[in-house]
């Protein structure tokens, strides 16, 4: 069976007592952990927006007040982007890339040596 938000809610209120939720019993409930029944009920605070603590953050809100805004100056020197930092790929790239001659150098070297003993039994 689907719940709704509605139930959940509802659910939470039932197994609320004094300010305290027992999340255990709502979780029991729904079939869920402890922790996301916590969660959904966070998420839709979050997304019916927690009134009482909004209001309380911002008593101008509230009373209708604005906050006064800032003008926006705009800037009278250009921006100067700053060098680019080597990022640890670039580093690690480079760093594969003379591992890779390296190894050629290596493979060269053991095949000219190659070259010059299959030479003296030939």
């Amino acid at each position: 069976m689907s719940y709704t938000n509605e139930h959940f809610l509802f659910c939470v209120l039932d197994h609320t007592v004094s300010g305290k939720t027992d999340w255990k019993a709502v979780g029991d409930v729904f079939g869920i952990k402890v922790g996301a029944a916590s969660m959904r009920f966070w998420r839709l605070k979050t997304k019916f927006g927690d009134y009482a603590s909004a209001a309380a953050a911002s008593p101008a809100k509230a009373s209708g007040q604005q906050t006064p805004r800032k003008e926006i100056k705009s800037p009278s020197t250009k921006f100067t982007p700053s060098k680019k930092r080597k990022t640890q790929d670039d580093v690690d790239d480079e760093e594969m890339a003379a591992s890779h001659s390296r190894v050629k150098e290596v493979k060269a070297e053991a095949a000219a040596k190659e070259e010059s003993e299959d030479d003296g039994w030939a």
